[in-house]
């Protein structure tokens, strides 16, 4: 657990503005998330005749699929920036999960941190 944050850390020294761009981006995509899921349960479970409780879903929905999109691309980002890398290892020898667990591992961190500030700001707003 240690070497992970050791790892964390030194990342975020190399590149701080990309590493904080990225972890601003998921604080706010998690933290949106869940403010319009507890916004949409409690609107559409205190009143039942809601006149617009189709939008109230619509929107948390599509807030959703983008924060997802979001995600998505900054993972399909990371990917192209170590593409060589993953040619390497490839050539190498390593396996498709040892690549996929190299890349999965800086990304899972960072989206467990933005988890952390979201889960904050979220209790800080209600």
């Amino acid at each position: 657990m240690q070497n992970i944050f050791k790892s964390t850390y030194r990342n975020f020294i190399r590149k701080p503005t990309t590493n904080l761009i990225n972890l601003i981006g998921l604080a706010v995509s998690l933290a949106l998330v869940i403010i319009l899921s507890v916004y949409s349960y409690s609107e559409l479970t205190t009143d039942n005749y809601h006149k617009n409780g189709d939008r109230v879903y619509l929107f948390a929905g599509s807030a959703i699929v983008i924060c997802c999109m979001g995600i998505l691309a900054m993972s399909l980002f990371a990917c192209q920036c170590r593409i060589k890398e993953i040619g390497i290892r490839k050539v190498n020898g390593a396996r498709i999960s040892e690549v996929m667990t190299m890349l999965n591992r800086d990304f899972v961190k960072w989206v467990a941190i933005a988890f952390v500030i979201a889960l904050i700001t979220v209790s800080w707003q209600s």
